[in-house]
């Protein structure tokens, strides 16, 4: 079975769909296995993470297909890890064109492929689970480029690993009690002091949305504002914490966009996090 999911995406501004994820423990075992995978294959060969996470579950032998955007001249790598009940998930690389550039077969839970591009280009990333114990199985994934920004061997590691554990315990504190559970992907990137980005979510007619966000011990304020898809503003939280909420109940199925501004960081980049979270 084949699905495909598109991501609009350039590398360093994703917008990325809402994929739905379950709440619960294996996402976030995904999450974990791509930072070791990170750490054991790609950190000591000078890659950086350069784009937003990407997660989906597939069912044993399903497969899916992710587009990217690959900015500009460089050395490109991409890396899945899958959770617990995966024993084998494989990637394969294609350009626009569908010529086959890379593919990673190996029986293992955290298959690389890579590309050295010399112009902006789209890519189609084939993510096979290829053996899953206890269906569905989940999967993370991410783009990494040699001599990119971030922060030494903790980009991609643990500041964004500790990050995702603080929207985790922020989530618990604040809006668990509260009725709301995770109904889509979790957001992370890193940004300068002052600097900003759009990540663009969709969401359902008559459910009641909180978007929550988190940052990195370096950073002590980020805030977070949502607009509709004509560009108005619904809701603003730009109170100096580290724990932004903006809450929303769509009339009707649209796109939202989501503007997280890092507004205060002391060591550059600071990393954040956000969820989307319905009740």
């Amino acid at each position: 079975m084949n699905r495909k999911i598109v991501l609009a995406a350039v590398i360093g501004l994703l917008s990325l769909p809402n994929l739905a994820l379950s709440q619960g423990v294996y996402p976030s075992q995904a999450r974990d296995n791509l930072d070791d995978a990170y750490d054991s294959q790609l950190a000591d060969r000078g890659f950086r993470a350069t784009g937003e996470l990407i997660e989906g579950s597939l069912e044993d032998s399903e497969d899916e297909d992710v587009w990217i955007t690959l900015n500009g001249r460089g050395t490109y790598a991409i890396a899945a890890a899958c959770d617990e009940d995966c024993s084998d998930i494989d990637l394969h690389l294609y350009d626009e064109d569908g010529n086959s550039i890379d593919s990673d077969m190996r029986v293992s839970e955290d298959p690389v492929v890579e590309v050295t591009t010399s112009r902006t280009e789209d890519y189609r990333v084939n993510v096979k689970m290829y053996s899953c114990g206890t269906e569905p199985c989940y999967y993370a994934m991410r783009v990494y480029r040699r001599g990119g920004g971030g922060r030494g061997r903790d980009a991609g590691g643990s500041f964004a690993r500790r990050t995702r554990r603080a929207l985790d315990r922020a989530f618990e504190d604040g809006l668990a009690d509260r009725g709301y559970f995770e109904s889509g992907d979790m957001f992370e990137g890193s940004l300068d002091e002052m600097e900003e980005e759009d990540v663009w979510i969709s969401l359902r007619r008559n459910q009641s949305y909180a978007i929550l966000a988190v940052c990195d011990e370096d950073c002590s304020d980020i805030d977070l504002y949502l607009y509709d898809e004509d560009g108005d503003e619904i809701d603003t939280d730009t109170s100096i914490d580290q724990e932004p909420v903006v809450r929303v109940t769509p009339r009707r199925n649209a796109d939202y966009r989501v503007r997280v501004r890092m507004y205060s960081c002391d060591t550059e980049p600071c990393y954040y996090a956000f969820g989307v979270y319905e009740r």
